[in-house]
């Protein structure tokens, strides 16, 4: 299956902007955004979630670990 650009592009987008959301109150932004994917790898319909995730890497510091990733802006 081939993921059509513009799709893993929205998804990469819709991280940056939710990870500028402040979330405790304070009014700032995160230091950190932590990212889970979930679901089964393989299943066709989370291709273009994995691959705009690979692609994220370059176009952010990217931490991938057990159970989620981390990004940090550089």
């Amino acid at each position: 299956m081939q993921v059509v650009p513009h799709v893993t592009d929205a998804v990469q987008d819709w991280i940056e902007r939710v990870a500028r959301e402040p979330v405790d109150g304070r009014g700032g932004a995160p230091d950190v955004c932590v990212i889970e994917l979930g679901g089964t790898v393989g299943d066709i319909e989370s291709m273009p979630f994995v691959e705009a995730l690979r692609q994220f890497q370059f176009r952010c510091v990217f931490f991938l670990g057990w159970g989620g990733a981390s990004c940090a802006r550089a």
